[in-house]
């Protein structure tokens, strides 16, 4: 029986199955030993990248379910590596990890695409659960839960057709973008509640960012999804804006194969 609550985090991934791979990157030595001897005890595989070009390549040999990312590193920002990884890895799963807890850290993450955020110093049992919850929430995670059981295969709306588990928003020009993971659960938590007005809070709930998240956060996403629902921002139809509350998914959405 595990005897601390760091032990409990570390028997449930190793019971997962399969080692799952993770990629860290941090130059730092202390502290990269340090977290790789918290994933490896875990019981995850660990690739390790000193640098944001060593991690560049790391992605296009191995197989990653996720980056753990510092953002300082010797050749640049930590950020740098995230558009790449987007790119060419789009179902991946990245955390960042700061020193620096400003918002507009925070906000300039989201728009690239970071998915969580690690602030400096952390206890390891919340690194461990953090990202223990963002691979269940990722398409290859592994762990899917009851809503995904239920989930449709896509969603068809005004000319749109949105599939939650590829992230895909195919537009009425026929155009495919894909999501990052916060813009697709974002997305699917309106239209499984369309014609309600959902607070802001409620929002970060949906995406998994109730950790001293600012609702700021959720304008931001919001912001980046009409963009590319092809809504126009200053008269939008589908994500309209409710004063002093959040926001309302205006269309009906139908669930399609």
């Amino acid at each position: 029986m595990p005897s601390s609550p760091l032990q409990s985090v570390m028997v449930e991934a190793q019971s997962a199955g399969s080692p799952c791979r993770l990629l860290l990157v941090e130059d730092e030595l202390v502290q990269q030993s340090f977290l790789h001897g918290v994933f490896a005890t875990a019981g995850y595989d660990v690739v390790i990248a000193n640098t944001v070009a060593e991690a560049r390549i790391a992605l296009a040999e191995h197989d990653l379910a996720l980056a753990v990312v510092d953002v300082r590193l010797p050749d640049g920002s930590g950020y740098d590596l995230v558009p790449f990884i987007r790119r060419y890895r789009v179902s991946m799963g990245v955390v960042i990890l700061t020193s620096r807890d400003g918002e507009a850290d925070r906000l300039a993450g989201l728009e690239l695409g970071v998915d969580d955020y690690i602030t400096k110093p952390f206890n390891p049992r919340e690194l461990l659960l953090r990202v223990r919850n963002l691979l269940q929430r990722l398409p290859a995670g592994g762990g899917k839960g009851r809503e995904e059981q239920v989930r449709p295969t896509a969603y068809r709306f005004a000319g749109r057709r949105f599939d939650p588990v590829n992230r895909t928003l195919e537009t009425p020009n026929g155009d495919l973008t894909v999501l990052t993971l916060s813009e697709a659960r974002l997305l699917e938590a309106l239209i499984r509640q369309a014609g309600a007005a959902l607070a802001r809070r409620e929002l970060l709930d949906a995406i998994g960012r109730t950790e001293a998240s600012s609702a700021r956060a959720v304008d931001w996403l919001v912001l980046r999804l009409r963009r590319k629902l092809v809504d126009d921002a200053r008269n939008p139809q589908l994500i309209r804006g409710i004063r002093g509350v959040g926001y309302r998914f205006n269309a009906q959405a139908d669930w399609v194969s």
